[in-house]
């Protein structure tokens, strides 16, 4: 992987000028979200949004929206189009992550929309992202930091935050959200100083189950039920209660990041003033991030093509050590018991990140598992799942067993099959059973075109 700027900024810099105010996000975990919080609160305000996350689920194109929307074919033929036309002229010989950045950025000017949030891909300071010129960011923001991609962004936190401090600007607030490390918050600082920036930390998320005292200053989230209701305290002390539709105790700190953000311009005269507490309300409730903690079912069908009873299915795509740690802290709060049942891919990497750093968070003796590839992935070729004997000898350490706990299968159908006969009459009212499909956003992506094809991204 070639990572360098050089490129993409000589591509952006034949292009028409890109001017749009951006809010740009790096971290390890939670980006997604909290560009989807931050989109559909904008938009709530009656603003104009383009939103770029990486990777893609269901095919390229979902990466790029406005308006909430995936950009429709047309639209992004029209902007790839310009831009490889561009490409070949000047020569850039620029990426397919650059092309897709460009491509993205190009529709956003075109489409003259008042906010863009755009996601980091990888790390943050040679990211194809952080060419975007420096008088459109308006905000950075950073949400928690831990070990993920170490090949390439090194072995430690405080090399991995440096390279993600890198989005930083000369002069524009960085927005840093909760965070594990402490050693994040002194890199942030040290580069924030060296680029006379503002560094605005968000306040400790006051999260509880019942009613929470509110706290006076910052920004504090308590939930009144779990992942459900939750009350949000702004800058200047308004409460707000509102619902979040995202599961999972983490979703609180991204929130929190979210509402900082906007807390920074609500107040300053700023195009992002005009948002209400109704429109930060509204904007939560309707926030959707479809494959992380995500609640849907599927019905098998048997080899005779009979339908078998409809299997509750919980999606998430932990693909990390830091993220298979809030799935199982989610899974540990009570909503399932013993045995527990998992479908998993995990996305081969270079050393030090192995298949058991992913999974030793997550899987516990007694857990009953299959193991299915995750299907080729659009635009990306490089990305292919770990190879089944090395995983299935990696689960089988974690979950123990006779070994008929850790199954293979070539595909989804075939794992659902083997749970169904598997459960069988085992379902009780105090402890529903589900299976848990994660490992990598990639087979969630098959999972959802398994259940409603590319229905869902458009």
């Amino acid at each position: 992987m070639d990572l360098s700027l050089d490129r993409i900024s000589m591509l952006l810099a034949a292009l028409p000028h890109y001017t749009r105010p951006t809010i740009h996000i790096a971290g390890t975990n939670g980006k997604g979200s909290v560009t989807a919080i931050l989109d559909s609160i904008l938009r709530a305000a009656g603003l104009t949004t383009g939103r770029f996350n990486s990777p893609h689920f269901l095919f390229v194109r979902d990466s790029i929206r406005i308006n909430g929307q995936v950009i429709s074919q047309n639209t992004y033929q029209q902007s790839r189009d310009q831009v490889v036309r561009v490409d070949m002229s000047i020569r850039s010989r620029a990426s397919s992550f650059e092309i897709l950045t460009a491509t993205a950025l190009s529709a956003f000017e075109e489409a003259q929309v008042d906010v863009v949030i755009l996601e980091v891909g990888l790390g943050g300071r040679l990211d194809a992202t952080n060419a975007v010129p420096s008088e459109a960011v308006i905000a950075c923001g950073i949400t928690s930091i831990d070990l993920d991609h170490q090949a390439i962004l090194g072995n430690t936190i405080e090399a991995i935050a440096r390279e993600k401090a890198g989005i930083l600007k000369h002069g524009v607030p960085c927005i840093v959200g909760r965070q594990g490390h402490p050693e994040v918050l002194r890199v942030m600082q040290e580069v924030a100083d060296e680029r006379k920036a503002e560094v605005v930390l968000v306040k400790d998320s006051c999260v509880t189950t019942g009613d929470a005292p509110i706290l006076s200053g910052g920004t504090h989230i308590s939930s009144t039920a779990p992942s459900e209701s939750i009350l949000v305290t702004t800058q200047d002390g308004r409460v707000i209660r509102t619902q979040l539709a995202l599961l999972g105790a983490h979703q609180l700190d991204n929130v929190a990041l979210a509402i900082t953000i906007l807390d920074k311009f609500r107040s300053s005269g700023s195009l992002l003033s005009c948002v209400t507490s109704q429109d930060i309300a509204q904007g939560i409730r309707n926030t959707r991030w479809p494959g992380r903690l995500h609640w849907t079912a599927y019905r098998p069908t048997s080899s005779d093509g009979s339908q078998r009873r409809e299997m509750r299915v919980l999606v998430d795509g932990a693909h990390n050590t830091a993220s298979s740690r809030a799935l199982a802290a989610y899974l540990e709060s009570g909503v399932q018991s013993s045995p527990r049942y998992f479908i998993l891919s995990v996305s081969d990497a270079p050393p030090p990140k192995t298949p058991l750093s992913t999974l030793a968070p997550l899987l516990k003796k007694g857990d009953f598992v299959a193991l299915v590839p995750f299907s080729p992935v659009d635009g990306m070729p490089w990305v292919k799942p770990v190879a089944t004997e090395l995983l299935s000898y990696t689960v089988r350490q974690l979950v123990g067993g006779d070994g008929n706990e850790v199954r293979a299968f070539p595909g989804l159908e075939d794992a659902f099959r083997w749970f169904d006969a598997m459960i069988g009459g085992q379902e009780n009212v105090t402890h529903p059973l589900f299976v848990t499909v994660t490992g990598s956003l990639y087979l969630v992506a098959d999972l959802f075109r398994l259940i409603n094809g590319d229905s869902w991204a458009e």
